[in-house]
């Protein structure tokens, strides 16, 4: 029996890559866009401020909060799970988890480059503007929905792709 091409499209559609940014935090962090205006900040890349004059903002103070959010989002999950572990066996699990190579990945299995506003070409988009991008969204996802769902869609993105 022969398969339907809209069988075919369900499929293959799981490695298609979002193609907006609504699509793709619903997808990675099972969460709704309601402010969007955090999100289209944490995917501008500083370069986009070259000759602004408009008041654009880049991701850079985001990935700041993103990366806090993310370091305790972890470190509490740790805490929790590893109860009989000491400071020092929880803070390299935490690293393994949090450090730039993981982020990087990550974000680059997101297809998060695809929505990176920047001054350069596609390609010259290197996997540490993914991996800060991905911090400036967790960010984002703070502002928009408070600690509690950001602690959750956090969770469920690293469980997602084995971090």
């Amino acid at each position: 029996m022969p398969i339907r091409s809209n069988t075919w499209n369900r499929i293959l559609s799981f490695r298609r890559a979002p193609t907006t940014i609504r699509a793709l935090v619903r997808r990675e962090f099972g969460l709704r866009v309601r402010t969007m205006k955090y999100y289209e900040e944490a995917l501008t890349h500083s370069s986009m401020l070259d000759g602004d004059s408009t008041g654009l903002k880049s991701n850079e103070r985001l990935e700041f909060l993103g990366d806090t959010a993310l370091d305790l989002i972890v470190a509490a999950y740790l805490f929790q799970d590893f109860p009989n572990e000491q400071e020092g066996g929880l803070t390299q699990r935490k690293s393994k988890i949090v450090n730039r190579k993981t982020l990087n990945l990550v974000g680059e299995k997101m297809d998060l480059a695809l929505h990176i506003r920047a001054k350069m070409r596609r390609k010259d988009i290197h996997s540490t503007v993914v991996g800060n991008a991905l911090e400036a969204i967790i960010g984002a996802i703070y502002l928009d929905h408070g600690f509690h769902k950001t602690n959750l869609a956090v969770m469920r993105m690293l469980r997602r792709h084995g971090a």
